[in-house]
């Protein structure tokens, strides 16, 4: 049976857009989390189970989390018809990578199925 450790300290989570690039995920918690919608309560993602990831992109500063460093905090998001990427890399195993283009209308909160 294959499973993946979901742990900050198992995983590096990336985000990059058209400007920056940097970690997402880490022991602080406030950027990125992921919580189980059908697990058993460990940090271990196995067959059949679902996570669920959410991304605070408010939390990302400009001046610590990501490089290069930009002029303004509005460089760190994704803009109207921008392509942004997120990178989950386990321990062990493949890569999952999560790409999409970013809407000219958009809100606060969206969901990326």
């Amino acid at each position: 049976m294959r499973q993946i450790d979901l742990d900050d300290s198992k995983l590096v989570a990336t985000y990059t857009n058209a400007r920056v690039h940097g970690e997402i995920y880490d022991t602080n918690g406030t950027v990125m989390l992921i919580t189980g919608v059908n697990d058993d309560g460990d940090s271990l993602c196995e067959t059949g189970e679902k996570h669920k990831v959410t991304i605070d992109f408010s939390e990302l500063l400009f001046g610590s989390m990501v490089d290069p460093v930009p002029a303004r905090q509005g460089d760190v998001y994704a803009h109207p018809y921008e392509e942004l990427r997120i990178e989950l890399r386990p321990a062990a195993g493949a890569v999952l990578t999560i790409e999409r283009q970013l809407s000219g209308v958009y809100s606060t909160i969206m969901v990326f199925d």
